[in-house]
């Protein structure tokens, strides 16, 4: 590349001596004219070819909230801090290997660019690569540069599709404990009052009472449930987070949903932002579960540790879902 460029540069000289030449040899108008023509040009290349691409500024400045899988336009500002002169007949800018911009004739004018950009990890990103290359007048040679923008991104896990295979599990395990229904067993017996269902008259009873007797029955208090996402380090970490998440997006918003991992709080989540700032445990933590609590744990493997930690705070209550126990199923 070094070679061929020297070779143009070689090409270039030579061709403005020959007209050069062809101007004093032949001493006429024409020869002067295309002579001075041709000089405004050159120095024009040359002023292509001496702007430098650090004098460039680029910012993007925007606050973004996604998801992995997004595409995006991400806006782009660029401006020049040169105190000189500078002009890129052929000015680009590339946010990734599908996203690229051109410019013709930029010559270091504030300007607004969009480029589409697909998040393709999750995470807190606060710098974005970026490359920036113009060319010279004539297309010979080509500067590239390349930098780092700040930015503040928020990446959070992708929707799931494979969440319809967790929802009737969940829904299982919820439905094992009645919300507020009436339970087979009978408390006490009263007298009939206004309002109450035919289906609970003792009718036996009543019979041999001579007025309507009713059963009260034993009423399960609601449960309180919560869900815990285990963050062990596996590699269905990532694919269990994004159905964890796929579950906190959907139906179930009474339920508190706990992360534990490196990077979060053991604690109920107060911002979405926490599902792009957790990351794989280093090492297992108890799982704090207060009594008579109603807990699934969702794991991105089975770990035996935490298995005997479960069934010590009492399996009745607590059940846990792994990613390979699912996927099998």
């Amino acid at each position: 590349m070094k070679k061929t460029n020297n070779n143009k540069i070689i090409l270039f000289i030579f061709s403005y001596f020959l007209i050069f030449f062809y101007a004093i040899a032949f001493n006429n108008a024409t020869g002067w004219v295309v002579l001075v023509f041709i000089s405004l040009v050159y120095l024009l290349e040359i002023l292509t070819m001496l702007s430098p691409l650090r004098w460039i500024k680029v910012e993007i400045d925007e606050t973004i909230y996604a998801q992995v899988g997004d595409c995006l336009p991400i806006k782009i500002k660029i401006n020049g801090i040169g105190r000189l002169p500078m002009y890129y007949p052929h000015f680009s800018i590339e946010l990734q290997d599908d996203s690229y911009k051109e410019i013709s004739n930029y010559i270091g004018q504030e300007r607004e660019l969009f480029l589409q950009l697909t998040m393709k990890k999750r995470g807190l990103i606060k710098q974005q690569s970026l490359q920036i290359s113009s060319r010279d007048l004539f297309g010979w040679f080509e500067k590239k540069y390349q930098l780092n923008a700040s930015v503040d991104w928020i990446v959070l896990p992708e929707i799931n599709p494979t969440r319809d295979l967790l929802i009737p599990k969940v829904d299982a395990i919820l439905s094992q404990n009645h919300d507020g229904d009436n339970s087979f067993d009978i408390k006490g017996y009263r007298e009939y009052q206004a309002g109450d269902s035919l289906n609970r008259v003792d009718w036996k009873a009543s019979s041999r009472l001579q007025k309507i007797i009713v059963r009260d029955y034993e009423k399960f208090i609601s449960p309180k449930w919560r869900f815990i996402f285990y963050g062990v380090a596996s590699s269905n970490f990532e694919a269990m987070l994004s159905l964890y998440y796929s579950l906190y997006q959907s139906k179930y918003k009474v339920i508190e949903f706990t992360l534990i991992g490196e990077g979060v709080d053991d604690d109920i989540i107060d911002s979405v932002a926490e599902f792009a700032l957790i990351q794989p445990l280093n090492n297992l933590v108890e799982v704090a579960i207060e009594k008579n609590e109603f807990v699934c744990i969702f794991v991105p493997e089975a770990v035996e540790e935490l298995n005997d930690n479960i069934q010590g705070l009492g399996a009745k209550n607590v059940h846990m879902i792994a990613y390979e126990q699912l996927v099998r199923d």
